[in-house]
C-alpha cells in the first residue's frame, strides 16, 4: 500500500513537469517568422515608439501575471524545502519520543501533499500561459 502511495505521488510529479515541456520546445525566433508576422510586428514596434514605448517587448499582461504566479509557486517550493529539513531534524533528535516522530512525519507527509500540488499549479499555469500566448498570437 505504501508503494502504490509513492507510485501514485511520483506519477503526478512526472505528468506535471509534461505540461511545462511545451514552453521549451516551442520557442520562435523573429527572424523566421512569415513576412505578414514580421510586418505587423514592425508596425506594432511604430507604434509603441511614436507612443512614447521605446523599449516595447513582448511582456504582456498575462505573461506578468504568469511570471508572478510562478514567483509565488517557487517561494512556496522553498518553504516546503525547509519544512522537510526542519521535520528530519526533528524526526533525528526525537530521541524515541513516539509523539515527536509522529509530528514530524505528518509534518513531512503533508509537506510532500503540498509540493505536489505546488507542481501541478506551476505547471497549470505554465500551460495556460502557453495555451493564451499561442492563441493570442494566431497560431
Amino acid at each position: 500500500m505504501k508503494t502504490k502511495k509513492i507510485f501514485i505521488t511520483l506519477s503526478i510529479i512526472v505528468i506535471s513537469f509534461l505540461f511545462i515541456i511545451p514552453n521549451f520546445i516551442f520557442a520562435e525566433e523573429t527572424t523566421n517568422i512569415s513576412p505578414t508576422k514580421a510586418e505587423i510586428l514592425n508596425n506594432t514596434k511604430t507604434v509603441g515608439n511614436s507612443a512614447g514605448y521605446a523599449n516595447a517587448d513582448k511582456n504582456t499582461i498575462i505573461t506578468t501575471a504568469a511570471n508572478t504566479v510562478k514567483i509565488i509557486l517557487s517561494f512556496l517550493g522553498i518553504i516546503f524545502l525547509i519544512l522537510v529539513i526542519i521535520s528530519g531534524f526533528q524526526w533525528m533528535t526525537a530521541q524515541g519520543n513516539e509523539d515527536a516522530v509522529k509530528k514530524a512525519r505528518a509534518r513531512i507527509k503533508n509537506a510532500i501533499i503540498g509540493i505536489t500540488i505546488i507542481l501541478f499549479s506551476y505547471s497549470l499555469v505554465a500551460f495556460i500561459e502557453f495555451i493564451v500566448i499561442k492563441g493570442a498570437q494566431g497560431e
